[in-house]
């Protein structure tokens, strides 16, 4: 694969410090085969394309060389080597997320052009015919006794007696749009374009299924890229953990550090990438259940599949675009319930004529924001109160203690 781009002669000299000077030298005397070499990717770039990473139009073209040897940044205007960078993988060392052509893209309904072409050119024409048979000529036979024929709106003719006036007929624009509807079914049976690609829907009149099948050609398109996107992700995640293995081995690097998020939360930990790795580089990506609906297709489909049992609350929350930390979120859930559960238990209490449900109920309303603190204080079992009869009875244990007694014995410290 080769990737011609331009770069601006100084930056390109910036990187590449050892060759400023031929870089920097521009002597339009010196004539060579490198500058008919570049006159060949001439045809390739317009205005806009010099633009797009030279600004100041005065850069220089380079060439990026890839193969399974590694990596040639070739400078065709000296027919120069500037860097080269060995392939250290067993792959090539480039993804291709979706095959194209090279000298020209490639369109889903190019071979339909010409209809296209032809019925732009049959619309103007009927445009034209409309207008022509709308301002048509006016045969008039006799004399007009009012001067000089006077044609547009409001106009006013005085003929003499026995003058005959005669308007063409003229069908041009109805033959016109018969055409057109020919070339209109030519185009959809030659290039295979749904009437879904214009939004037109194919039914009669608009229902579910209807509406569902206007975005069918999009979904697919969008399944299709998802595909590629995904295939090319796991291809590079394959070389991304061959390169590990690889400087692990060169290097004799036997821990890498690791950063991410996982579950809402951060992590960052050391792994062998020889040991963890072990030379298996696949790698599996997959998808949303509801990746490729749109925000409120997922609320309703998502609520559906919930309620049929097929999906639980968190993978619904994953697909949902804009919820962050789940782990959190689910948190607060949980405790809104326990939360409405022991403020419901408060209420019923207190409709029962419990005197310390009511002044809690009367201590939320006054401080709603201490709610979790009234209610920690609330079921928060008291100790148990000891009878004077049992007070009594301990009183005396102790005395016998201080008197030199033994210990009581269980029927003792129990009354019986």
């Amino acid at each position: 694969m080769a990737v011609v781009r331009r770069v601006p002669r100084y930056k390109l000299a910036q990187i590449y410090p050892e060759f400023a000077d031929e870089i920097l030298k521009t002597d339009e005397d010196d004539t060579d085969t490198a500058s008919e070499t570049a006159t060949q990717f001439m045809s390739y770039e317009n205005a806009r394309e010099q633009a797009w990473e030279d600004n100041t139009y005065t850069g220089v073209r380079i060439i990026e060389y890839y193969d399974m040897g590694g990596t040639y940044v070739v400078f065709p205007e000296r027919n120069m080597i500037l860097d080269f960078i060995p392939n250290v993988l067993s792959t090539p060392p480039f993804v291709f997320m979706k095959r194209v052509s090279f000298d020209a893209l490639k369109g889903q309904y190019d071979h339909v052009i010409g209809l296209m072409a032809m019925m732009a050119k049959i619309n103007i024409m009927s445009a034209i015919a409309m207008e022509d048979s709308v301002f048509t000529e006016t045969n008039i036979s006799g004399e007009i006794e009012s001067g000089q024929y006077r044609k547009g709106r409001f106009a006013v003719n005085y003929l003499a007696p026995g003058t005959q006036v005669s308007k063409p007929m003229n069908n041009i624009p109805y033959q016109l749009f018969q055409q057109v509807d020919r070339l209109e079914r030519q185009l959809r049976m030659v290039g295979g374009y749904p009437v879904t690609d214009d939004s037109q829907s194919p039914n009669s009149f608009v229902t579910g299924a209807g509406l569902s099948e206007l975005n069918s050609t999009m979904s697919l398109m969008i399944n299709e890229y998802r595909e590629i996107i995904k295939h090319s992700i796991t291809q590079m995640d394959e070389k991304r953990l061959e390169l590990d293995v690889v400087l692990s081995y060169s290097q004799g690097i036997s821990k890498k550090p690791m950063a991410g998020f996982f579950n809402g939360a951060s992590f960052s930990e050391n792994y062998s990438p020889l040991g963890d790795i072990g030379g298996d580089f696949t790698t599996r990506r997959i998808y949303g259940v509801m990746a490729g609906f749109d925000e409120p297709q997922k609320i309703v489909t998502g609520l559906q599949l919930l309620q049929a049992g097929v999906i639980d609350v968190e993978t619904l929350q994953d697909n949902i675009d804009g919820l962050e930390n789940i782990a959190k979120v689910q948190e607060r859930i949980r405790k809104n319930k326990a939360e409405q559960v022991l403020f419901d238990s408060i209420l019923a209490r207190s409709a029962q004529g419990d005197m310390a449900a009511t002044m809690a109920a009367i201590a939320i309303y006054e401080m709603p924001n201490q709610i979790t603190e009234i209610m920690k204080q609330f079921y928060t079992p008291e100790e148990p109160q000891m009878t004077p009869e049992q007070e009594a009875l301990i009183q005396q244990q102790m005395m016998q203690q201080q008197m030199g007694g033994g210990p009581p014995t269980m029927a003792q410290a129990f009354g019986m």
